[in-house]
């Protein structure tokens, strides 16, 4: 009977040291010669009700030096016990000592929705958008867990690997699924990367300098390279001239620096017959490779002739007279980049602008016979991005005849040329386009388009 009592004491002693956490194991060690006083159930008791602090493997208890003339039960501490059970923190559904738990825990969680991207790039970090975890509890509700990329163990992106298992663990449950890791076949970095087919290209639009960098070894790359066009002339003047463009097969390694240049400014309408002509473009460059910024167009002039067309890359137009009989002379354009300016003239009444020179053509030149002013040159075209497009447009002109009138812009972002209720129009951003010419001297000429810069080679696979 004593063996038995020690047992059913040591299991209560055991019970009351979950009364502070969910459930906590203690153990009692004898000792190894029996103690002329020991632990009484008066000594238990009291620590149970008084909630003394205890941890596992190290209870305080003080010994009691002789029976109190009355004790406690083992019947009062079970139902002392019974009493102080919180349910909270007992499993939800389980009975114990009397109480039936309200804890509510997670029981499993399962994929949703798969993360939108299984298959990573060497190099990659870990994406978890799209990755939709649901959590089941143990009262049979469900509930949308939060995921993070710290939720994802078993990521690695520093080499290639087929159905990398990745663990997802929310609280002490987990799930999996796989993802691939592949090598780049467009390892090369800078600008914009996209794919055209079998090629990488990656294409540079922001104005200042940036790098086009080739990880390792040499690799065979087409680049197109243009300038900023220059800016329309004002007071029936010329067309500015569109960006020099290079476009060419070559090769690159390691890193090479690249600048893209902005468009020049349109001429200042400022005060009649005195002009200046608009700002030449500004170069772009990929390495040891220039592209030369447009020419500024040319304005009006008193006394007459107008002022010729800048040299650039393409020239600018030549800027319409004043009053006097006279002619204005067209922009040289660069060899290999792009075209002369076309001329400007004026017979009074009459008061021609030139248009701005083109990558592929010159500018058109003014003609008394012109019923509408006169065009700027057509610009280069390519397929380098994956869609055909023009660069390197001239600006249109402007003219007075019997009204103020426009000439149209080159393809390849070439602005209109301004007329009656018209303004000039600006060379297309990222085009290389010159600026459209104003008719009036208190009219702003078109600003030239700044330029771009593309590489395109083979996927390295």
């Amino acid at each position: 009977m004593q063996k038995k009592l020690k047992v059913f004491l040591l299991y209560i002693f055991g019970a009351f040291l979950i009364i502070g956490g969910v459930i906590i194991a203690g153990t009692l060690t004898p000792e190894s010669t029996p103690s002329p006083t020991g632990y009484t159930l008066e000594d238990i008791y009291n620590l149970v009700v008084n909630s003394a602090t205890s941890t596992a493997g190290n209870h305080s208890l003080s010994t009691t030096t002789a029976p109190s003339p009355s004790m406690h039960s083992i019947t009062d501490i079970y139902n002392e016990l019974s009493t102080l059970i919180d349910p909270t923190k007992v499993e939800f559904g389980t009975p114990y000592l009397g109480k039936t738990g309200t804890l509510v825990s997670l029981s499993s969680i399962v994929i949703t929705n798969p993360a939108d991207k299984l298959s990573y790039t060497v190099g990659d970090p870990l994406d978890v958008t799209g990755l939709a975890i649901e959590g089941t509890y143990s009262d049979e509700s469900t509930s949308v867990e939060a995921v993070a990329t710290s939720s994802i163990s078993g990521f690695n992106s520093s080499v290639p690997a087929t159905g990398q298992v990745l663990t997802v663990s929310i609280g002490r449950k987990t799930t999996t699924y796989n993802v691939d890791i592949v090598v780049d076949p467009c390892p090369a970095t800078g600008g914009t990367k996209t794919t055209s087919g079998d090629y990488c290209i990656n294409t540079f639009t922001t104005v200042g300098e940036d790098s086009f960098v080739v990880p390792s070894g040499s690799i065979s790359v087409d680049v197109l390279v243009v300038a900023g066009g220059g800016g329309g002339g004002s007071q029936h003047g010329g067309g500015g001239g569109g960006g020099g463009v290079i476009l060419l097969n070559t090769s690159f390694s390691g890193s090479n620096l690249i600048t893209i240049g902005d468009g020049g400014q349109g001429s200042l309408g400022v005060s009649s017959g005195n002009n200046l002509n608009g700002s030449n473009g500004q170069d772009s460059t990929v390495g040891n490779l220039t592209a030369i910024g447009g020419g500024g167009g040319g304005c009006a002039r008193d006394p007459a002739p107008g002022s010729s067309g800048s040299d650039g890359g393409s020239g600018g137009g030549g800027g319409g007279g004043w009053n006097n009989d006279s002619m204005s002379e067209g922009g040289i354009g660069t060899v290999g980049q792009g075209f002369n300016g076309g001329g400007g003239l004026a017979e009074h009444p009459k008061y021609f602008g030139g248009g701005g020179g083109g990558a592929s053509e010159i500018g058109e030149t003014s003609s008394l016979d012109n019923e509408v002013a006169a065009s700027g040159g057509d610009g280069v075209s390519s397929s380098i991005s994956g869609t055909l497009l023009y660069y390197g447009g001239g600006g249109g002109a402007s003219e007075y005849t019997t009204g103020y009138y426009g000439g149209e812009g080159g393809q390849g972002g070439g602005g209109h040329g301004g007329g009656t209720g018209v303004m000039a129009s600006n060379g297309g951003i990222n085009t290389g386009g010159g600026g459209g010419a104003s008719p009036a001297w208190d009219q702003d000429g078109g600003n030239g388009g700044s330029g771009i810069v593309i590489v395109r080679y083979l996927k390295q696979i």
